[in-house]
């Protein structure tokens, strides 16, 4: 917490992820191949897997959605937890309409694309 107050919040930010990457990294690490954790189970869900998928598209919307609903005051004012619930759950939704439609209509057809160039044969010149 000291750290909030006293580093640019650019190196807080930084040194935070840092940690929560090596924590996430320990505890992925600790489940072995014989004995998997819970968590590593929750990791492998179908659910999971799409949003992983769709994790791009999550985070190219995220920010251009909570400016849209700042911008023309949309979210609930700030105060207590219902408002601050309400306004994750309001610009989850929104984020995660978007992130669908542009996963499934732009990014996963360009994804295809790619996977079928790979598989084509390669037309050595007759001579």
């Amino acid at each position: 917490m000291l750290g909030y107050y006293t580093l640019s919040p650019y190196v807080y930010d930084s040194v935070v992820a840092l940690f929560v990457a090596a924590l996430l990294t320990r505890v992925l690490a600790s489940a072995g191949a014989g004995n998997p954790s819970r968590l590593l189970a929750l990791l492998e869900r179908r659910s999971l897997i799409r949003i992983g998928l769709a994790s791009y598209s999550i985070f190219l919307w995220n920010y251009p959605v909570l400016s849209f609903l700042k911008l023309h005051d949309l979210l609930f004012p700030q105060g207590n937890a219902a408002a601050i619930l309400a306004n994750v759950l309001l610009a989850a939704c929104a984020t995660g309409v978007l992130s669908f439609v542009t996963y499934r209509y732009i990014e996963l057809p360009f994804l295809q694309m790619k996977v079928r160039s790979r598989q084509r044969p390669v037309l050595v010149g007759a001579e």
